[in-house]
């Protein structure tokens, strides 16, 4: 979405390849849910799935929104960000260590985002967070389906790199990659490989995030990497099987909706 806005803003038409690679991801994920599910009662059924759908076309919406929007800042507003990007910011580095680097800084900035989301009450009202931990049953489809105030927070990291440093071409191709990750970290497939979970979360490890237990709600913030966490005195490695805010009654869209007002 940010890679469109942008290429649109400039008057260009980007190409497809990017959006198709990530559908492409989105979808043999999917597939492999129906296929091989990690856990039998985690299938969902054809309204569970219709309900995931729709509140994830709905963030979509909304991070499509605030991304047109940043573009409305006075470019001005962002001199000398942009300076101090031009001259510290390893230009010269290969393309793939640059995207690493901002896959870092990004996730560093939506690692505290988060974080602080879940500890200060307003925020985690605010921005409606809490509507992503109504989920019980996880897919990768749920990386997305959250409230749609939290739009905000949620592409703040890569239109800091893009529009306020405009470091643009590293942004798209590190949120395309966090994308990938996060939809991998929430789908319901045995992926947890330990190596990876060295560097890359992995599906065991933010599903103890989602737990019903609160304490082991706090911790795994960061949704792509596990450095931060590692830093940070968050990371954890434990079995979690009950997952899911308490909420009364049917878990309805309209209900996921109104989380912030109750």
């Amino acid at each position: 979405m940010i890679a469109f806005v942008y290429h649109a803003s400039v008057g260009a038409i980007p190409g497809i390849g990017p959006y198709l690679s990530l559908a492409i991801g989105f979808a043999t994920l999917t597939l492999c849910e129906r296929t091989w599910p990690a856990r039998l009662e985690w299938k969902q059924n054809a309204r569970e799935w219709l309900q995931v759908v729709a509140m994830f076309a709905i963030v979509a919406a909304s991070l499509a929104l605030v991304e047109f929007g940043a573009l409305f800042f006075p470019a001005n507003w962002f001199d000398h960000t942009r300076s101090f990007a031009a001259i510290y910011w390893p230009s010269d580095w290969p393309m793939t260590v640059q995207v690493a680097l901002g896959f870092a800084l990004i996730q560093l900035i939506a690692y505290w985002s988060h974080r602080l989301q879940h500890e200060i009450g307003l925020l985690w009202r605010i921005f409606g967070h809490g509507t992503h931990h109504t989920y019980t049953k996880l897919s990768a489809m749920n990386w997305n389906t959250t409230h749609p105030f939290e739009a905000v927070p949620l592409v703040a990291p890569a239109i800091i790199l893009s529009i306020v440093f405009g470091l643009t071409d590293v942004a798209v191709a590190a949120a395309s990659l966090v994308m990938i990750i996060s939809a991998t970290a929430h789908a319901n497939l045995r992926l947890n490989e330990r190596l990876v979970g060295l560097v890359l979360t992995t599906n065991s490890q933010h599903m103890q995030h989602h737990s019903s237990v609160f304490a082991e709600s706090q911790t795994n913030y960061s949704c792509a990497m596990t450095l931060w966490d590692r830093i940070f005195g968050t990371f954890s490695e434990r079995d979690t099987t009950a997952l899911g805010d308490p909420m009364d009654g049917e878990r309805t869209l309209w209900k996921r909706l109104t989380v912030p007002l109750r």
